[in-house]
């Protein structure tokens, strides 16, 4: 259960333009340009450059009163805090988000619900999460990957494998077609985890890889560490000790590089231990 919340912490559930027919001013054009710019840095990792762009963007929300994009912003916000780990700061933001949405834009509902889900399961709270997804008669076309993922977080917390199956299948296709390469990412680590419980450990491996080379092309920093750890310990486990000390070799290099003395020592001595 602990490494499922933790994947969850790294999943974006992110605010979409939402298809409603109401007329989108330049204002909020531009607002939702800088909201992307936010994403794609944070993609990236660059989360100083992802902040920047979502205050300006909040800025434009503020100075023209912009409903809409201020519910998108909040929510990206309360994606950033999660991933950081700092849940009462995105639950802030979530509640702001809902308090703008049940006075001026009822119909960005199931976003917020998805979010609450997402944010009540890395709380471990995980029948308010249930509550959340149940309030969702249909989910938008551009958070149904989102949607299915949660349907598929819960059914392989309840051991519901044929459910987990048909769902994060469906996920992993709609986000291949939509070239969303972080969420595909988080669908093959989810993938790796399924494997390791049915003991699939050539699948897990193989999923496992999948996402390294995605999170790789990304230049996410500490998912590309966390795949690179699990890929070992899996090795390790099952007395692959030539190919872990490759694994962990690759996770010393790149933890003493950046200055991470406690976890480079880590993987070092893991390293050494293999030889």
């Amino acid at each position: 259960m602990k490494k499922v919340i933790f994947l969850l912490a790294l999943m974006i559930i992110s605010a979409c333009s939402s298809h409603t027919e109401r007329f989108i001013s330049s204002y909020e054009n531009t607002g939702m340009r800088y909201l992307s710019r936010a994403k794609k840095e944070f993609s990236r990792g660059n989360m100083e450059e992802a902040f920047k762009n979502i205050d300006i963007a909040y800025s434009i929300s503020q100075k023209y009163n912009l409903p809409y994009l201020k519910v998108y912003v909040l929510l990206e916000k309360a994606n950033l805090f999660s991933y950081l780990k700092d849940l009462a700061q995105a639950e802030k933001f979530l509640t702001e988000a809902g308090e703008i949405i049940n006075r001026d834009a009822k119909e960005l509902e199931p976003y917020l619900l998805i979010n609450l889900a997402a944010l009540s399961f890395s709380k471990a709270d995980i029948e308010t999460s249930k509550l959340f997804l149940n309030q969702i008669k249909e989910p938008p076309s551009d958070m149904r990957s989102q949607y299915e993922i949660m349907i598929s977080l819960h059914s392989f917390n309840d051991k519901n494998y044929e459910l987990f199956e048909k769902t994060i299948s469906k996920a992993l296709e709609r986000v291949k077609k939509i070239e969303d390469y972080q969420l595909e990412a988080y669908i093959h680590r989810l993938y790796a985890d399924y494997y390791i419980v049915k003991n699939h450990i050539p699948q897990a491996l193989e999923s496992l890889n999948a996402a390294l080379n995605i999170e790789r092309f990304l230049n996410n920093r500490e998912a590309v560490i966390y795949c690179l750890e699990k890929i070992a310990d899996l090795y390790e486990n099952q007395g692959g000790k030539e190919q872990a000390f490759y694994y962990y070799y690759q996770l010393w290099e790149m933890t003493s590089s950046a200055g991470d003395y406690q976890r480079s020592q880590k993987y070092l001595n893991k390293a050494l231990e293999g030889m």
